[in-house]
């Protein structure tokens, strides 16, 4: 996830959009896309992703991007992480 503070960011990222909507971002060399993605009425997502996957493709009926359902199903593993390293 991208911090939607930063200054680099572009205002056409920061900005709403249509409900279940989606944009993409890529470098000239796609080596990196930022997927913006509207999921909720008053909050957008921004993920920089380096993995080269389709994020034109959308699976279920909400419109997801792959790039969003990847970041929800390996985001798992950091909050474990997060967890354990919170104890200590």
């Amino acid at each position: 996830m991208v911090n939607k503070a930063r200054r680099k960011l572009s205002p056409s990222a920061k900005t709403m959009k249509q409900l279940y909507s989606s944009k993409l971002f890529k470098t000239t060399s796609d080596c990196a896309t930022l997927t913006v993605h509207q999921c909720k009425p008053k909050e957008n997502a921004c993920i920089l992703s380096s993995i080269s996957l389709s994020p034109s493709a959308f699976l279920n009926e909400k419109r997801k991007p792959k790039t969003v359902l990847y970041y929800n199903q390996t985001t798992y593993g950091v909050d474990i992480a997060d967890q354990i390293a919170q104890v200590y």
